[in-house]
């Protein structure tokens, strides 16, 4: 039977410096992942075309699958909170605007206000067929808690204010 080998042997040079010279990925050591970094960097000086493709091709395939991460966020949430779930793929159809806002919806890596979210019409309900639809996260966040009547009260005051301001 082979001894177990404890040293971390560089992939890039055969060398074996010690463990604190690595990366954390721990197969390049610190040298030979900077080579690499640099020669990545420098085809994309060269070549700004492939690395857009590349680009384009994750963004891509996270548009691709964004319907399949709404579900599965509602689906958690929906049995975090005890709530019914019956809905499926196609019963969340991301639009290419918010509904409500009228706002490009972005998919991104990172949630932002043009990101899109699944929405429930009546909140006491859960995750059913006829009850959610795709609108911005920025649009779900204003209507989070707030009743008709509130937000009415606060289009008013809001009127109100940018009437006197315009004047």
């Amino acid at each position: 039977m082979p001894a177990f080998r404890s040293e971390i042997i560089c992939r890039r040079c055969g060398l074996t410096p010690d463990k604190t010279e690595f990366t954390r990925w721990k197969h390049l050591c610190r040298r030979c992942a900077a080579d690499e970094s640099l020669i990545r960097f420098r085809k994309l000086d060269a070549d700004p075309a492939w690395h857009k493709a590349k680009v384009d091709k994750v963004y891509a395939s996270r548009r691709n699958k964004t319907d399949r991460y709404l579900l599965n966020a509602a689906k958690y949430r929906a049995k975090k909170l005890g709530l019914d779930f019956s809905i499926t793929v196609d019963d969340v159809k991301v639009p290419v605007a918010c509904p409500v806002l009228g706002i490009l919806l972005a998919v991104c890596s990172k949630q932002s206000a043009n990101s899109p979210t699944i929405d429930r019409f009546d909140n006491s309900i859960g995750y059913v067929p006829g009850n959610v639809h795709v609108i911005s996260w920025r649009a779900n966040s204003l209507k989070n808690n707030a009743t008709i009547d509130e937000l009415e009260k606060v289009l008013a005051y809001m009127k109100s204010k940018l009437g006197k301001s315009a004047q």
